[in-house]
């Protein structure tokens, strides 16, 4: 059987490659296919209705290495009617202002081309200042000028805490170095709430 979900991730230190692998296991080996981005091409997006997206935050809220040299190419890929779920991990301790900004860039970037995003996760439970990953409910405008209709519009902060907005990210939250103890949990429940969204 052929997998129904693709999988994209980027890992520098083998953390992020580490969930991508347990967030597959959870779906179910079959039903979704790894891929590491450094190693994809525009093309891998094709053959999938659903995506998975996920990045680690690394330094200053910048995406993972390997998806700063792949960005470009998302320019190249039509998202349109494709849903996508998200996740990122971060470190909420030693960044708490820029807690999961890739995660909040790419679904940004992607909405922006036309992707659906799917599930959401409460910022209960963690303690950060600012993220470009929290989401708020209302139309996203892309560059383009067309407007289209998304679930939640991820929202850049400018000087600006975590209690001013509405109480969710944009995709699963993880956080390796502070709170690995609930990791599988987290993932447990994020992707049941995915598999509802998708009526897997």
């Amino acid at each position: 059987m052929s997998a129904k979900i693709g999988l994209f991730y980027g890992s520098t230190t083998g953390d992020t490659d580490a969930i991508a692998e347990l967030i597959r296991d959870e779906f179910g080996s079959n039903n979704v296919r790894l891929h590491c981005i450094s190693e994809a091409r525009d093309r891998d997006f094709a053959g999938y209705n659903y995506l998975i997206m996920g990045s680690p935050t690394w330094g200053i809220g910048k995406l993972q290495r390997d998806w700063e040299v792949f960005f470009p190419e998302l320019d190249n890929i039509d998202f349109r009617s494709k849903k996508v779920a998200y996740f990122g991990l971060g470190d909420q301790v030693e960044y708490p202002y820029n807690f999961l900004d890739a995660m909040g860039i790419l679904a940004l970037t992607i909405a922006s081309r036309g992707g659906i995003r799917i599930g959401s996760w409460s910022t209960e439970g963690y303690h950060f200042q600012e993220s470009k990953a929290l989401v708020s409910n209302q139309l996203q405008q892309p560059t383009n000028g067309s407007q289209i209709l998304v679930q939640d519009k991820p929202i850049q902060l400018v000087n600006s805490t975590k209690g001013s907005f509405e109480d969710e990210f944009v995709g699963l939250g993880i956080d390796e170095d502070n709170q690995s103890e609930l990791t599988e949990k987290r993932i447990k429940v994020w992707v049941a709430q995915i598999k509802a969204a998708i009526q897997f």
